[in-house]
């Protein structure tokens, strides 16, 4: 088996499940939560082809409203830590490990130092933030994960590295800023979607050694779906 790193901030998740979000109004939550979440959501997965080692540089806290009845979810986050990417761990990482998955890099404030790993890299975005500021590290990437809700904010970008878009009822691949395939799938309500993405990231990694982009993207897709409808709240 190949040796996966997973770096990013420990997140540690408090997460609040609630029936029918009501903004602006007083919600039941009928239960409450607390793990560490990013790069820690690909130990909820049965990876197959990888032996996964977390690295983790910075530290937030993130309070997640999971609306199960929408499969959806909100989160408020709060930066406790930096993160810090010293030389050591980069040797380290070039040294030891087959690949590296960047969880979350647009959340790294130290992520211009990535541009030193030597081995191939996938990368992960969360938030709305420019992808421009991060075009070097995207062009030296072999795969880059998002949501196609932020699709937009590629509109300017033209990579040959694959860009993974999914969400729940579907998922697009862009290369040279055109998508080159597309698929739909079906979308499950009731569902703890906290750390899908993630999830799904993993399950496309666990395919890439045997199957081509589109494979591996549907494979992702439903394998998240089953574990998340298996998933104990």
């Amino acid at each position: 088996m190949k040796s996966l790193c997973l770096i990013g901030k420990e997140y540690s998740d408090t997460i609040m499940f609630v029936q029918q979000l009501r903004e602006g109004e007083t919600n039941d939550c009928s239960a409450i939560r607390q793990k560490r979440g990013g790069i820690y959501n690909f130990f909820e997965t049965k990876m197959v082809n990888w032996i996964m080692s977390p690295i983790t540089i910075g530290t937030k806290k993130a309070f997640i409203i999971s609306d199960k009845s929408r499969s959806t979810r909100t989160s408020i986050v709060l930066n406790n830590e930096e993160s810090l990417l010293t030389k050591n761990q980069i040797n380290k990482i070039n040294d030891n490990f087959d690949w590296l998955h960047v969880s979350y890099v647009d959340d790294i404030e130290c992520f211009s130092k990535l541009e030193h790993i030597a081995i191939p890299f996938s990368l992960d975005f969360c938030t709305d933030k420019n992808r421009v500021d991060y075009i070097n590290l995207m062009e030296r990437s072999s795969i880059i994960f998002d949501s196609r809700e932020r699709k937009h904010l590629y509109s300017n970008i033209s990579t040959r590295t694959p860009i993974i878009l999914h969400e729940p009822d579907g998922f697009e691949i862009i290369v040279n800023g055109e998508p080159i395939h597309k698929e739909k799938t079906i979308k499950y309500e009731n569902l703890n979607v906290n750390g899908a993405g993630d999830i799904y990231a993993a399950h496309f990694l666990d395919c890439k050694p045997t199957g081509d982009l589109a494979e591996c993207a549907r494979y992702a897709a439903k394998s998240t779906t089953d574990l998340l409808l298996n998933r104990e709240e």
